[in-house]
């Protein structure tokens, strides 16, 4: 996809035109502008999002001979051993890690650690 820039007209209002080679089609792009206090009032909004968080406890490889034995009341053997990090994924993603632990009867997680781009390379 070939895009071409062209400078604003004068009515455009410091906007710059992209146009799509293709299909000769022009988007207008605002120039970046600072971060007013509308901004952050739409920003907050995102506070109340509701994402899918999950606790991975462990990760097993088998071939499909033992998958195929498995029965009713068979202990399959996945969960954290001893010192083993457990991972809390948020949208299917790697978000941090922990150690599985019970809080008030419940199980819960205890983060280790909030990954960023250079610790997730270790998982």
């Amino acid at each position: 996809m070939n895009d071409e820039t062209k400078t604003p007209d004068a009515g455009d209002d410091l906007a710059t035109r992209v146009v799509d080679q293709p299909s000769g089609h022009t988007t207008s792009m605002q120039p970046e502008r600072p971060m007013g206090l509308a901004d952050f009032e739409n920003l907050a909004l995102l506070d109340r999002l509701e994402l899918p968080i999950e606790v991975r406890l462990g990760r097993l490889s088998w071939e499909l001979e033992k998958v195929l034995g498995v029965r009713v009341g068979d202990a399959v053997p996945i969960g954290p051993d001893g010192d083993d990090v457990v991972t809390l994924y948020v949208q299917g993603r790697p978000y941090a890690v922990g150690d599985l632990v019970v809080v008030d009867g419940r199980f819960a997680f205890r983060v280790r650690d909030v990954l960023t781009d250079a610790t997730m390379g270790a998982l």
